[in-house]
């Protein structure tokens, strides 16, 4: 996108500015004469803009969420990976335990103090887990909008 419309998109909101900025478009672009093709054009020519806009907010809105979406997904990820850490930690500490020979209570007080840590990891995964589905649903969503959009951006109207 070049000239005009990289203004059109730089301030969406404003729908005079939209209509303005479409007809110096279509006088960038095809100089409008008398003919009966020129006239379409000029009438048209806002609409096919606001298609453009329309579609070039969904795409980057796509790629927004689809970026969201790959975070989300390194995060489980890596909190895959720290749960397995936990649990070699948890399989090491019980090993020195039975080694030393710490006491009952002890030993009962610290297996506690980690289970209730590994409790609040799991919650967080359940919640990035909930996050993910989310957004790929959301994904979803903005592919069947961006799929009408172009529909109705190359249907003959």
């Amino acid at each position: 996108m070049n000239g005009p419309l990289e203004a059109i998109v730089a301030d969406p909101a404003d729908d005079e500015l939209l209509d303005d900025l479409a007809r110096r478009y279509l006088a960038y672009q095809y100089r409008p004469g008398t003919r009966p093709e020129d006239l379409l054009l000029e009438r048209l020519g806002p609409v096919l803009v606001r298609l453009r806009l329309a579609e070039a907010r969904e795409t980057r809105s796509l790629q927004e969420s689809l970026a969201e979406h790959q975070d989300l997904l390194d995060l489980k990820a890596e909190l895959a990976a720290i749960t397995d850490s936990l649990r070699e930690v948890r399989a090491q500490r019980d090993a020195l335990l039975a080694l030393v020979g710490v006491s009952d209570l002890r030993r009962t007080v610290l297996i506690h103090e980690l289970v209730t840590e590994a409790d609040l990891w799991r919650a967080q995964a359940y919640a990035e887990a909930d996050k993910v589905a989310e957004l790929r649903d959301e994904v979803h969503r903005l592919r069947a909008e961006l799929q009408v959009l172009q529909r109705q951006n190359t249907s003959p109207t």
